[in-house]
């Protein structure tokens, strides 16, 4: 798959309609984000960005024409990006920029393939959700109540509404926004509540 170097953390695996695994990960030794999918008996991998050291905790989506959608960690500046596949090439934004940003991220697609993304701000200790609108990402702070939203984990309802487990002092909670998720718009979100433990 790739030996080059110290590679293979930060992983996010996803499945295509044909069942094809997809993964994105970080290449630690060179400090790139990389991309790599099954292709008859053998792997074909790629960089999708090596702009200063970036790549680190990734997630992946597939939208239903499995083309893939990567967010992920810039060490370098403490951002917050985000990686589109487009043909042969990758679309690659900034997200979020304010600060030291963009750890423990976590990405789903809405029903029109548009991203959502739940992450930490490290420097405010927020748990953090944006939202692409098709043409601007939206902002929400889930959580501010301090040793939040370490290892993210985001996934949409049948309604489209986003729901958020993470952790807070290494015991798991969940968030769930409430209303309509408009793009753009700034809803309530319920707060944490302590997941209850098994029998």
């Amino acid at each position: 798959m790739d030996a080059d170097g110290e590679v293979g953390s930060d992983t996010s695996l996803a499945l295509d309609s044909s069942g094809i695994p997809h993964i994105s990960f970080y290449d630690s030794t060179n400090g790139d984000l990389k991309y790599t999918r099954a292709v008859g008996n053998g792997w074909q991998t790629e960089v999708v960005d090596s702009t200063d050291d970036v790549g680190g905790q990734t997630s992946l989506a597939l939208d239903a024409a499995n083309r893939a959608y990567i967010s992920y960690r810039d060490w370098t500046h403490g951002d917050l990006k985000y990686a589109r596949r487009t043909g042969a090439t990758w679309a690659i934004q900034t997200v979020d920029s304010a600060d030291d940003t963009g750890a423990y991220t976590s990405i789903v697609l809405d029903g029109t393939a548009r991203p959502r993304i739940s992450y930490l701000d490290m420097t405010h200790n927020l748990l953090k959700y944006a939202a692409w609108s098709g043409t601007d990402w939206s902002f929400s702070v889930v959580d501010a109540a301090g040793n939040v939203g370490e290892a993210t984990g985001l996934v949409l309802d049948y309604g489209g509404q986003p729901h958020i487990a993470t952790t807070t002092a290494w015991q798991p909670i969940s968030n769930t926004l409430v209303g309509a998720a408009a793009p753009g718009a700034s809803k309530p979100w319920m707060a944490p509540t302590a997941t209850p433990s098994a029998a």
